[in-house]
């Protein structure tokens, strides 16, 4: 009953997700950091993997401890027959057979068991560190995308006051104000800007391609939403931190908690 408790929930979450994937496709929006973390999670392969290796693992050990759980057969001797009576000495047949039987003590079995816990709880391990290895990846790109789409506005703000300030030169130049030095030295510091927009569009337009691969969206699709969390310098950076810094308007325990909420 657990189990399909389990699996309704997470066939549920599936298609809640599935369905906030076509409604963003429709309409463009930018796609929060725990849509991004849970559709990540949904389309990796290794996590998928690593789930599938952690319950044949927990199957195999449970499959062992059943050997000491009683097994009891429930029968009865009555039956139509002929001739002379088959049972012992001449006795009645019996109403009702119970017949139990179960391992009590068998020291091979014992250390199949042991090494059978060993590799579920080594499964269990490496399911989890991927699980973390798909949420961290997830929340890095997506921190580096929002960051390079904060720095494209300002350089698009620049590239704007740049050519302005160029048409402005230009028109003084022609008036004798300002010398065709200073013309061109506009035109440079535009160009710097329009080449230095071009890099941040590639390195965007690079992490949405790895986005649309992790999470199954087109990267043309794909846009953060205000208030990702930065890319943490520090190797004691966890995942929960760097998720916990995605909403700063909620307390870091319940962001934490909407972030990984997909997790079963």
């Amino acid at each position: 009953m657990i189990k399909r408790n389990g699996v309704g929930l997470f066939t549920g979450r599936l298609v809640a997700v599935l369905s906030l994937c076509l409604v963003l496709h429709a309409t463009a929006e930018p796609i929060p950091l725990k849509w991004a973390v849970e559709l990540a999670l949904i389309h990796s392969t290794t996590t998928a993997i690593a789930s599938a290796d952690e319950q044949r693992a927990d199957a195999a050990y449970r499959e062992l401890r059943a050997y000491y759980i009683p097994q009891a057969t429930l029968g009865s001797g009555l039956g139509k027959s002929w001739g002379f009576p088959l049972s012992l000495e001449g006795a009645a047949p019996s109403l009702v057979n119970l017949n139990m039987s179960s391992a009590i003590y068998n020291p091979a079995l014992q250390e199949s068991i042991r090494a059978a816990r060993v590799d579920s709880q080594a499964a269990a391990a490496q399911s989890k560190d991927q699980r973390n290895q798909v949420i961290q990846d997830t929340v890095l790109s997506y921190a580096s995308l929002n960051r390079w789409e904060q720095r494209i506005g300002r350089l698009q703000d620049e590239e704007a006051a740049a050519m302005k300030l160029e048409e402005a030169i230009v028109e003084r130049v022609k008036e004798g104000i300002d010398s065709p030095l200073d013309r061109t030295k506009a035109q440079l510091g535009a160009a710097r800007l329009r080449l230095r927009l071009t890099e941040a569009r590639g390195s965007a337009d690079v992490l949405r391609e790895h986005l649309a691969k992790l999470t199954g969206l087109p990267a043309s699709s794909i846009e953060t939403s205000c208030g990702a969390p930065p890319a943490p310098n520090g190797r004691g950076s966890t995942v929960s931190s760097m998720v916990s810094a995605a909403t700063p308007a909620v307390s870091s325990s319940s962001t934490v908690r909407l972030a990984l909420s997909a997790l079963p």
